[in-house]
């Protein structure tokens, strides 16, 4: 299970996930979209660009780690403990399927 957190092997694991694990979860689709449309996303230098994810009330992952965006509000702050909540439940269920396969090897 070594690197079942970085960024590119989660957004691939749970995109390989059956579409059931994401879409049972409340507005799991959706949040599977912002996910991979928005959150992990470089923002860049062009300052369309940044007015474009500034005006998303997700905060973008990128952007706030190099304070090119500030994300001060409450409600970038709930959108980014939701964000975080679905991850975290999906990586449980990403484990899940990765302990699944592990038992059929040695079997």
């Amino acid at each position: 299970m070594v690197g079942i957190t970085s960024l590119p092997t989660i957004r691939r694991d749970i995109g390989n996930l059956p579409a059931g694990e994401v879409t049972t979860y409340d507005y799991g689709y959706h949040l599977f979209k912002k996910m991979e449309s928005h959150l992990y996303e470089k923002v860049g230098e062009d300052p369309d660009t940044i007015a474009g994810f500034e005006a998303d009330p997700v905060p973008n992952r990128h952007a706030s780690l190099h304070g090119i965006i500030v994300y001060n509000t409450a409600k970038s702050s709930l959108n980014a403990l939701i964000m975080t909540e679905f991850l975290f439940h999906m990586m449980s269920r990403v484990k899940t399927y990765l302990i699944e396969e592990a038992d059929e090897d040695n079997e």
